[in-house]
């Protein structure tokens, strides 16, 4: 599709606000934290002149006579950017969340290039997160931990962040001196700290608040130093705006106004949800906006792009498409009224998620209600749901191809690496309007692969080599090329990393589930590969066992292959030996798969302790880490604990959030299946049938609400390493009883994901 660019021009044209000075500054601080020995071997240019002609990032590398590395490029992200591409692609090194591998670089020098590297950054855009990643995985973050994350932005070229934090105190500042509702009324709108992504959306209100005095100042001063970092970096933060979701005393003091109550979300009741909704198409939506942006901006600034999803997981309340179209205007407006440079950032989760409703009239009717290039629409789920080519590219507006990728902050191994390789340059090539690509995962930290590879899409013009680029992948990430750990990585890219068919729901494995009878798996790849790739690893790591030592990220990784291949051989126990067994009603076998069953759980315990990354602990003691007293230390981890179990007060959205984490098997997962064993073999014994219902509720009440609320467990603190090349073989030794076994591979075992999910 083809749009006129002079109602983009204002998008293509964007420049950073930061001076030159302090870009060039940041991104050296970035060289002292990340490279400490060779930060003087580096020179750092910034010109914001040095662009294309169509107005793209670009930046060139080369080497000079006094023997430093020069990145030359428009902008502090632009250069942090380039020295990723030197870092990856000529001294084969790497930064990820679970590890960086930089011990290839030389003590005292740095690889040389024969001839300088000049690329231009495909892409004007590249956004980051889902509005439900700050809950998911930054809830709990200090200043430190976002500063490693400003910094891995900047190396992957993100230039336009959400930043969501501090949001509350704006909030509850706009409402109480404005409208005159008391700090109560406005503290009982509130949820929890690790739920505030689905309060600020409307989803529920109350639940599990208020929110503290010192909660509020925190994110407060924590979300100024987090803008200060990326705008002087030269990115463009987005920021909250008002979404039209209210009080309730606010229906008492404005009767007049249009305030409707939607419905009910998730089963969380009328207390908790059917949340309270001021329309925008009513003036008192333009003023509340309008305060809340003026105020934000007092205390924040401002580079004017705003966020505001009016409607997710939230049908509206009428389809005619004049309705729509008033509603966008009034968000809009509102935005104009505060800010006449203001874009507005709309999530286009919507259209995915009630597609019964978005026909293409009511989509027209929203998107267009806004003038040309003042809407900017985040396709969030490009790679399995893209939206874009449903409805006209949006009918003109801009939007930017989006990498959802996970939900909930699950660690499964998954990535549709097939479908990104193709899809992301076909959109690129079709729509003028599309100005960028994006990352908007719920949950990070996981399955570096997938984001590293839709990263680099910012480099080429077409798809790579994905065999190659997986053998590059590893020589980076290791430090070393061996043939067993690229044959291994072969099969991860041809398995859990290639959806054929596009994948809603790929955490769905029996051990995090809460359990019962007939469970299924979704799976989208022959789980013997998996294996064969903790084969491959596990014989690397036996004949070189010094690589426990020097690499974090083959530990991580040989871990997460082996929690991987875990899950797979209880995944088979339980749908076929375990099923088959109690519809049999043979006692004796069921007795047997029990003892099998467990010990996996062990072994899955046993094997996560051998690595940091996957300890419960972790996430319990940050959250701990920002009470300021007793009392809210452990109401922080009364939230942590129930958001990665049973989310929510009655077990709401349970297991949505699960965790393969060492402390949540031994104390929670392995609890609740023990249980359920006692509850099967009861039933037999008895010669009564199970029941799955009054399981439920005696689960419930005996394993997942007690673990929210205990207090005083003693989790594993630290990674035990030293313990992996003995778990890894008894695995191995698992895996060939069950999954690589011949007979194992039937089609009952293998289900696409509409088996189980639709």
């Amino acid at each position: 599709m083809n749009v006129a660019n002079s109602s983009l021009d204002h998008l293509l044209t964007l420049k950073p606000k930061a001076s030159i000075e302090n870009q060039t500054e940041t991104v050296k601080g970035l060289l002292e934290r990340l490279l400490p020995k060779h930060a003087h071997l580096f020179e750092v240019v910034i010109d914001e002149h040095f662009v294309d002609h169509k107005h793209l990032d670009k930046f060139k590398i080369e080497s000079t006579k006094n023997r430093t590395i020069r990145i030359t490029g428009n902008t502090g992200i632009a250069v942090s950017n380039g020295l990723y591409y030197y870092l990856k692609n000529v001294a084969n090194c790497s930064t990820s969340w679970s590890g960086d591998q930089l011990y290839r670089l030389p003590i005292d020098s740095l690889p040389k290039l024969n001839r300088p590297i000049e690329m231009i950054i495909r892409d004007k855009l590249r956004y980051y997160q889902n509005v439900c990643t700050v809950s998911y995985s930054m809830v709990w973050w200090n200043w430190n931990r976002w500063q490693q994350e400003i910094d891995w932005m900047a190396l992957r070229g993100i230039n336009l962040p959400l930043a969501f934090n501090g949001q509350e105190s704006v909030f509850r500042r706009v409402f109480q001196t404005y409208f005159n509702l008391t700090q109560s009324q406005v503290d009982d709108y509130f949820s929890g700290p690790a739920f505030l992504a689905w309060n600020r959306m409307g989803n529920i209100q109350t639940w599990s608040g208020p929110l503290t005095e010192h909660w509020h100042q925190q994110q407060e001063q924590l979300q100024k130093k987090i803008l200060e970092r990326m705008r002087n970096y030269g990115m463009y933060p987005v920021l909250p705006g008002f979404g039209g979701h209210v009080p309730r005393a606010l229906h008492t003091l404005m009767p007049k106004a249009k305030i409707d109550r939607l419905t009910d979300w998730n089963h969380f009741g009328k207390n908790y949800s059917y949340t309270y909704f001021l329309q925008p198409e009513d003036p008192n939506f333009i003023k509340i906006n309008k305060l809340f942006i003026q105020e934000y901006i007092k205390l924040f600034g401002t580079d004017h792009f705003y966020n505001i999803d009016l409607f997710n997981e939230e049908q509206p309340t009428s389809n005619e498409t004049t309705y729509l179209h008033k509603c966008g205007k009034g968000v809009y407006d509102s935005i104009m009224e505060a800010d006449p440079n203001g874009i507005w950032v709309m999530q286009g989760w919507l259209f995915e998620n009630q597609p019964y409703f978005w026909k293409m009239a009511q989509v027209k009717a929203l998107v267009t209600s806004v003038p040309m290039g003042k809407l900017l629409v985040l396709d969030l789920f490009s790679e399995v749901a893209p939206i874009y080519f449903r409805f006209k590219g949006y009918f003109g507006q801009p939007f930017i191809w989006c990498m959802l990728h996970n939900f909930g902050g699950s660690n499964g191994m998954y990535g549709a690496l097939n479908r990104i390789n193709s899809l992301v340059y076909e959109a690129r090539r079709t729509y003028s309007n599309m100005l960028g690509i994006g990352l908007t995962p719920e949950g990070i930290e996981q399955n570096d692969v997938a984001y590293e590879y839709m990263m680099e899409t910012l480099w080429y013009d077409s798809e790579p080599d994905m065999t190659q680029w997986f053998t590059n992948y590893t020589i980076r990430r290791y430090g070393l090329y061996d043939k067993l750990i690229d044959q291994a990585w072969q099969l991860l890219k041809s398995s859990v990393y290639t959806d054929p068919i596009g994948i809603h729901n790929h955490g769905n494995y029996a051990i995090v589930r809460r359990p019962r009878i007939g469970f299924y798996s979704t799976l989208w790849y022959d789980p013997k590969n998996v294996t064969a790739a903790l084969r491959l690893m596990g014989q690397y790591l036996q004949t070189n066992p010094w690589i426990v030592y020097k690499s974090e990220t083959f530990v991580y990784d040989m871990v997460d292959v082996s929690r991987q291949s875990l899950q797979l051989i209880f995944d088979y126990y339980c749908e076929h030996e375990l099923f088959n067994s109690v519809t049999e009603k043979d006692l004796v076998n069921v007795k047997k798969v029990i003892d099998k069953m467990l010990h996996v759980m062990d072994l899955l315990e046993q094997v996560l302790q051998c690595s940091k990354h996957f300890l419960l602990y972790n996430w319990i003691q940050d959250a701990r880490a920002l009470g300021n007293d007793t009392k809210e230390m452990n109401y922080n981890e009364e939230q942590a604990r129930n958001q990665v179990t049973i989310w929510g007060p009655k077990g709401n959205i349970i297991d949505y959030a699960s965790k393969h984490w060492s402390g949540l098997v031994s104390h929670y997962y392995k609890p609740r299946w023990n249980l359920f064993f006692q509850e099967i073999v009861h039933s037999l014994e008895n010669k009564t049938d199970f029941n799955q219902s009054k399981f439920n509720h005696l689960v419930f009440e005996q394993v997942e609400y007690p673990f929210t609320i205990h207090r005083g467990e003693h989790f594993v603190k630290e990674e035990q390493r030293q313990n992996l090349i003995p778990f890894v073989k008894e695995i191995m030794v698992e895996a060939s009883k069950t999954i690589d076994l011949k007979e194992s591979t039937n089609l009952s075992f293998y289900r696409n994901s509409h088996d189980s999910y639709n």
